[in-house]
């Protein structure tokens, strides 16, 4: 949180730092994503603060990756409500036709998030559907009408639900309405609370793998 904390006097060793990445990795091919900034959320780093790092960011990563994917993410530790209700705030260059915005959710938190966070102890009734529907189909006309394609970069049921609580159907429920909408996504997996692949036992969670459609 060093950049948010202090943006102005820290930008240059962030532009340092994005320097060295964009050489480095610019001949590796265009399967690597470069996401600028991951999930944003101190209470003082502005707008305008973000605008102004990815402004200074891109041209940096440009000169020697000028067709990789870049992402871009907003505040609120990128969750698509922050866009939703601040659809113009996040500046996107218009002559610049490789670029996404990132989300991030768990919604809702209080079923999906930390064990500490939970009050809901089941998922998957219709009001639970439409919810989720809802927001899907907000960011998705967020993203027709600027003509940015999302990739939902992290999103997660912790293992404190079960599948009698309604986990697994929570997670092809997200895979359903991510595959309606075109976008890309990427499943969290932090090998504790939101594991999918456990790593000492070499083991899968087989009925998280099939309700991804992964099985």
């Amino acid at each position: 949180e060093w950049l948010e904390e202090d943006f102005e006097a820290s930008l240059p060793r962030f532009r340092a730092l994005w320097q060295q990445v964009s050489e480095r990795f610019a001949h590796k091919n265009e399967t690597l994503l470069f996401e600028v900034y991951n999930e944003p959320h101190a209470q003082s780093f502005t707008t305008d603060d973000l605008n102004a790092m990815n402004a200074a960011i891109l041209p940096i990563i440009r000169k020697n990756n000028p067709t990789r994917i870049v992402v871009f993410g907003g505040l609120k530790w990128m969750n698509p409500s922050w866009i939703v209700a601040n659809p113009n705030k996040l500046e996107f260059p218009k002559n610049d036709t490789q670029l996404m915005l990132e989300i991030h959710n768990y919604d809702p938190w209080n079923y999906a998030g930390y064990p500490t966070t939970i009050t809901k102890r089941s998922w998957g009734s219709d009001s639970d559907i439409a919810a989720l529907n809802q927001w899907m189909d907000d960011i998705a006309n967020w993203s027709t009408a600027k003509n940015i394609p999302i990739y939902y970069g992290e999103f997660g049921c912790t293992t404190s639900q079960t599948e009698s609580t309604g986990r697994y159907t929570w997670y092809a429920a997200h895979r359903a309405a991510v595959e309606a909408r075109g976008f890309s996504a990427a499943v969290w997996d932090d090998d504790g609370y939101y594991r999918v692949y456990d790593r000492n036992a070499n083991t899968w969670d087989a009925k998280l793998l099939e309700a991804l459609g992964k099985s």
